[in-house]
């Protein structure tokens, strides 16, 4: 084979197992502050038993959440199938609109009631870690709250 073109197929193979490597990097990457929402920071002194709960708890609330975003993403592809009807029926758009409406508050309360449930079992100090956990989750957009405008009277 021509010098060249084994030249070119070893660089080819070295630039696409760098762009892999890039891929797979940031997948993971995003994975982890996911998950960074249900782990306790190390910086934080909490005992290992109250450590646990608050993990075991948040995950609950994540994996319910899943749960949830799945209904919700099976109604947006219904109220998108209504939208795209030939004749559009206003009473099915609405009859949609406020099951999805139902899901997202039942999501919430049921995070608001799981969340009220584990601070009645921490001191004052977990829960301040707990919300500051809360705070910090990767699901808020922090950039809409720094940039919201003051409302004016």
């Amino acid at each position: 084979m021509n010098h060249k073109i084994k030249a070119f197929i070893v660089l080819s193979v070295l630039l696409n197992l760098l762009m892999g490597g890039v891929i797979a990097g940031h997948y993971l990457q995003r994975m982890e502050s996911r998950d960074g929402f249900s782990r306790v920071p190390e910086s934080a002194q909490l005992s290992p038993e109250k450590k646990a709960l608050i993990e075991s708890t948040l995950n609950q609330i994540r994996d319910e959440g899943k749960q949830a975003w799945a209904a919700m993403r099976e109604s947006r592809e219904i109220l998108g199938a209504i939208l795209k009807a030939e004749s559009f029926d206003p009473r099915a758009y609405d009859a949609q609109t406020e099951k999805m409406r139902q899901l997202m508050q039942q999501m919430q309360e049921r995070k608001s009631e799981t969340i009220k449930t584990l601070a009645g079992k921490l001191t004052p100090e977990e829960r301040a870690v707990l919300a500051e956990m809360l705070r910090r989750t990767p699901y808020r957009h922090e950039w809409k709250q720094t940039n919201k405008k003051p409302v004016t009277q």
